[in-house]
């Protein structure tokens, strides 16, 4: 799962790519999962972009997953299958390309993980993929010359680190006041002056960066007042809501 760490008026965010197909995505933002739509450029051939991602993005940076000796080629991030190169039967050497996925307009080459033959090829061109997908598999030269050897035991999987619980919008200690966590467009208010809420209860969604975020109270009481209104655009740290703690 491909991971990116941003900072935004001095807050941190970690954001994961879930899935990937076309111009629609699934992300992860602090926890909390949202699909966007990337805007077309119009003005931009897809072959102009492909061909200067090979100048600025390294195999290094993006390859295939290769699982040791296996011959097993995986999906290093999501995305759609712009080709495949070889067939079951052909004969293939480490590093040769065996198909191109294409990325966030990028084109990545998947290579063999290790000399052999193509035993499988697991997607067709066209084919939307997530991480970890198997795209093709490869009967190694030493699995075929020793065919009679022990299992070699799977190789221990990576423990990854729990997801980031979802920020919650800040409350000024004594006033009960929830603030915006970063500036964006209101897109709706939840809750109305006098109604009683809970800690978790949502007060305010939000718009930011084309992605809506849910504002949480952070605190159970009544609602004092709504200092803000659809369609308003706030700026972080502005008061969305006060409650008067119980």
């Amino acid at each position: 799962m491909k991971k990116y760490k941003m900072m935004i008026n001095g807050e941190k965010y970690e954001a994961k790519i879930l899935s990937y197909k076309g111009y629609e995505a699934k992300v992860n933002v602090n926890g909390i999962d949202y699909f966007i739509e990337i805007e077309k450029d119009e003005g931009s051939p897809t072959q102009q972009v492909i061909q200067t991602s090979k100048a600025c993005v390294t195999q290094e940076k993006i390859s295939s997953i290769k699982s040791g000796n296996s011959g097993k080629v995986m999906a290093p991030i999501p995305g759609i299958v712009i080709d495949v190169y070889k067939k079951v039967g052909d004969r293939v050497e480490t590093g040769d390309v065996i198909l191109s996925l294409e990325a966030m307009k990028m084109e990545s080459e998947m290579t063999a993980s290790a000399s052999g033959v193509i035993k499988s090829i697991e997607v067709n061109k066209g084919d939307s993929v997530l991480e970890g997908d198997l795209l093709a598999t490869i009967t190694t030269d030493k699995v075929a010359e020793q065919p009679k050897q022990k299992k070699v035991a799977p190789t221990p999987q990576t423990v990854r680190p729990q997801a980031t619980p979802p920020s919650k919008p800040r409350v000024v200690a004594g006033d009960g006041s929830v603030r915006a966590p970063i500036p964006g467009i209101v897109l709706d208010v939840r809750v109305k002056e006098g109604q009683e809420i809970g800690a978790d209860d949502i007060v305010i969604i939000l718009e930011a960066m084309k992605m809506e975020s849910e504002i949480r109270a952070g605190v159970s009481g009544k609602v004092l007042s709504i200092d803000v209104s659809k369609g308003q655009t706030v700026n972080e740290g502005d008061i969305l809501v006060k409650v008067g703690a119980k």
